[in-house]
């Protein structure tokens, strides 16, 4: 029920979120509340350019607002005009901060435009329906972060829009909410504890300084970008036809990437037991998510496959790189055309099932299709060598996530992607294995031209 109170305290008002990419309709009344609040005082206009100079957006983007704002004044300004400025203005805030984008960004701007800061502050924001409640956990995470002494990426920043952190974007597509392990791999205490049952507790260190440069990729936008964890976990359900074997542990590798790349930055959802003739409806879903600010890409499959090909939730093999990688690059906004894409595969690649002591997650199909995509800028990530299995525990998840996953927590914030992968590789060859065991090695393919990426964590 909306909050019968019209006042709400500036603090409160400020940490309004403007970023509901799965609630348009709430958004639309929050921006348009603010447009119209923000046009209300005389002098709206007289002040535009000032509040413009104050954002925190890049200067072409300021220069496209001020060019608006002279186009519009060469037509003589009205309400309408008004409207359409200040709604662009709030939509390149948008772009640029997404999930960080508040109200208070606007007030900042306006201080020195008193009225205009009081008439955003008196507007009644407690009528519309759940915002008091969304702003109540936003403060609650804010007072969090406060008390973080920590030099580690907190869990809960960049969580995205609130309230509702687990609400169905679609059946089987949501936000990634963090649930943390509740013991910690202990200092000292070697990666051979997979198979002794350890479970990592996820925590990013914070990068020191952010890496720039001649050949080094623009990474600072907040967030990064979008991270899709897709898990097809073949758990049949009572009265279902068994497709493939259930991927018992794979909730772990789950949990491991949504964690990681949450606290890396991205904005993180994960779609589960994914279709073939699903595929092209996720893949719309997350563009959707996509603002042309944001600097990387981040793509993880985790399903049974064979060599090249990754096996959907209804039995149906799509090939990597014939079927999965055009739909996941090519089809992209144009403004993604040279910034990096990262697209790592839980999968087997090999070419029949292998006896092992461990499940793996092979499909038992093999396709010899080997098509190439004209691709750029995209690293790829497997598990394991081309005609090997990628080997997985109920009790750990897989051998490659859970090392990726303590490499990347542990040494992003110095380390560019090329050598994480070598560290991770490291990882893998150094577990000590238990009697029958074999090992394996993870292979990074580069499509297209590509520089360092740093994921500059914290920053």
């Amino acid at each position: 029920m909306a909050s019968s109170s019209n006042t709400w305290s500036k603090e409160k008002v400020a940490a309004i979120s403007l970023f509901w990419p799965r609630q348009q309709e709430i958004g639309n009344v929050i921006k348009g509340k603010l447009i119209n609040a923000m046009i209300q005082p005389a002098g709206a206009l007289n002040n535009y350019l000032q509040i413009v100079n104050e954002l925190p957006i890049a200067n072409d983007k300021k220069g496209e607002l001020t060019s608006l704002y002279y186009t519009a004044k060469l037509s003589a300004f009205n309400s309408a005009c008004s409207y359409t400025l200040f709604k662009e203005l709030i939509d390149k805030v948008i772009g640029r901060k997404g999930a960080e984008s508040k109200v208070g960004i606007f007030l900042d701007a306006m201080r020195e435009w008193q009225d205009g800061s009081d008439a955003v502050v008196a507007a009644n924001w407690g009528e519309i329906e759940g915002l008091d409640e969304a702003v109540v956990e936003i403060l609650a995470a804010q007072q969090h972060l406060q008390g973080n002494g920590e030099d580690t990426v907190d869990a809960k920043e960049d969580l995205g829009p609130f309230p509702n952190p687990k609400s169905a974007l679609d059946e089987g597509f949501f936000e990634f909410d963090p649930i943390q392990a509740e013991t910690e791999l202990p200092d000292g205490t070697s990666v051979g504890g997979y198979f002794e049952g350890e479970i990592l507790k996820v925590k990013v260190v914070k990068a020191k300084e952010a890496k720039s440069g001649s050949g080094i990729y623009k990474m600072s936008s907040k967030p990064r970008g979008v991270a899709l964890i897709m898990n097809n976990m073949f758990d049949k359900k009572k009265g279902e036809k068994r497709i493939n074997s259930p991927r018992d542990g794979c909730e772990h590798d789950e949990k491991y990437m949504g964690n990681l790349f949450q606290q890396l930055g991205f904005n993180t959802f994960v779609a589960k037991n994914v279709a073939k003739d699903r595929i092209v409806a996720v893949m719309e879903k997350y563009r959707s998510l996509i603002t042309e600010e944001m600097d990387c890409f981040v793509f993880v499959i985790m399903s049974h496959g064979q060599l090249n090909e990754i096996q959907m939730a209804d039995g149906n093999s799509m090939n990597i790189y014939a079927d999965f990688l055009p739909e996941i690059t090519r089809k992209m906004a144009p403004a993604f055309s040279e910034k990096p894409k990262l697209v790592f595969f839980q999968a087997c690649q090999s070419l029949e099932k292998k006896k092992k002591f461990e499940s793996h997650d092979g499909s038992g199909q093999s396709k010899n299709e080997t098509e190439t995509s004209s691709v750029d800028h995209v690293r790829l990530f497997f598990p394991a060598l081309p005609a090997d299995v990628a080997r997985r525990q109920s009790a750990t998840g897989s051998r490659f996530i859970y090392a990726l996953t303590k490499v990347f927590m542990e040494q992003a914030h110095e380390k560019h992607i090329d050598g994480l992968r070598n560290e991770v590789a490291k990882v893998m060859k150094n577990m000590e294995l238990p009697p029958g065991f074999e090992r394996q090695n993870p292979k990074m393919d580069i499509l297209g031209e590509c520089d360092k990426l740093y994921f500059n964590p914290g920053l």
